[in-house]
């Protein structure tokens, strides 16, 4: 029987879950699509999530870089994105890919409005050099090439990082509790405050007692 498609006017997309062999990318999958097509492929942001362990911010958001095959026409053929919840069986000591990066905080409003103005085409630190007069921060680098943007009064506004770093979720910790606690430390009179700050150190504690007999 033929296929009943009357009605049917509005476009279709369909999501697939793949990873990737060993020494290939989702940057691999854009290129191979793009070349059938004689097209071509561009960097752009994909907006994520994660839970957090940072007292405060139980999720926190994530850009990271997708790619967009584009035919010759210049109309999208497949956007290959990562996907945080795949993590099941990778090598979580491989080193970070070249070039790849991505920027975390706890308010996804303000990596929308940071997309806007960082291209994920270029490297760290150079490609968050338009948020200091933005905000009319600093961009200061913190321990394994992570790079914190600070606004006006000195609140973190948020991290950027190199992708598959095997020590990146300790380390964004890190430099998030150090940014926020060089802010609360000028109001430690207030007894919450000083609640969060002394959890902060608890934790890091932890997590030196958990890291060095492992990696020590």
């Amino acid at each position: 029987m033929p296929a009943r498609t009357a009605g049917i006017a509005w476009k279709l997309g369909v999501e697939i879950e793949l990873l990737a062999p060993r020494g290939v990318s989702r940057r691999s999958l854009a290129d191979a699509c793009a070349a059938q097509c004689g097209g071509t492929v561009r960097t752009v942001w994909h907006q994520d999530s994660e839970p957090s362990k940072v007292p405060g911010s139980p999720v926190f958001h994530n850009l990271t870089p997708g790619f967009e095959a584009i035919d010759r026409h210049q109309q999208l053929i497949v956007r290959c994105v990562d996907d945080l919840t795949l993590q099941a069986d990778l090598d979580r000591q491989a080193p970070p890919r070249e070039g790849w990066w991505r920027v975390v905080s706890d308010d996804q409003r303000l990596l929308r409005m940071m997309s806007l103005h960082i291209d994920p085409a270029l490297p760290l630190p150079q490609a968050m050099l338009p948020l200091v007069p933005i905000f009319q921060g600093q961009l200061l680098p913190a321990e394994g090439g992570i790079y914190r943007i600070l606004d006006s009064a000195g609140a973190p506004l948020a991290l950027a990082a190199p992708l598959l770093q095997w020590m990146a979720p300790a380390l964004l910790l890190d430099a998030w509790n150090a940014a926020m606690a060089s802010v609360m430390r000028a109001h430690l009179r207030a007894r919450e405050v000083l609640g969060v700050v002394l959890a902060m150190h608890a934790l890091h504690l932890a997590l030196a007692l958990w890291w060095m007999p492992r990696f020590g």
